[in-house]
């Protein structure tokens, strides 16, 4: 949040000194970031409206520069969210030459990246924690039924809070933005969209 609703001038200075061909419009891109207008969406409350705008800002391609971590230098953010560009980040090899290699250029080169370069064997996921956990650790070792229980009847501690369901925040065109950028990860995963309110 602080990346998108605060100047930066001087981390910007000093990555674009470190490394000028890298960084070479950082600075620039610092300077003419509107602050006004991301601080107007990160506005602490449940806002529909805020959300619908955050999620158009943070799919923009002209915005993600502002994203940081080396997403708005790379070519594919024209045609992937900053989510499935974190996931290839974070699960692939060979991704931080991702724009030297020069084949990737569309949505089905990304598809054949990940698959020929994710090294992950097995996900745990957040929507069914307990049961991928416990499933990757019958992959290293047995576990006993009491340790099962354990797990599966653990207490929930950091559970959202939130007024209005999921499918509250979204409408066709925020549910077909997410699909159309972040269809890597949809794809992959399964997922499936919120039911619109």
């Amino acid at each position: 949040m602080k990346r998108l609703t605060q100047k930066q001038y001087q981390k910007s200075l000093k990555l674009s000194l470190k490394s000028p061909r890298e960084n070479k419009n950082l600075l620039f891109n610092e300077i003419a970031k509107d602050v006004s207008l991301w601080r107007s969406v990160y506005d602490k409350s449940d806002k529909v409206d805020s959300f619908r705008k955050w999620l158009k800002l943070i799919h923009c391609p002209s915005h993600s520069h502002f994203l940081g971590e080396g997403y708005g230098t790379t070519g594919i953010n024209k045609f992937c969210g900053f989510m499935s560009y974190r996931y290839l980040d974070l699960c692939c090899a060979h991704f931080h030459n991702i724009d030297k290699q020069k084949t990737i250029a569309d949505y089905h080169d990304l598809v054949q990246f990940e698959a020929e370069n994710c090294y992950i064997d097995f996900f745990i996921r957040q929507e069914s924690l307990e049961k991928d956990f416990l499933t990757a650790t019958k992959k290293i070792r047995p576990l006993s039924p009491m340790q099962k229980n354990h797990v599966l009847n653990a207490k929930k501690v950091n559970a959202s809070k939130r007024l209005l369901s999921v499918g509250d925040y979204y409408d066709q065109e925020t549910v077909d933005l997410i699909y159309d950028r972040d269809k890597l990860l949809i794809n992959k995963f399964g997922y499936t969209a919120p039911q619109i309110s």
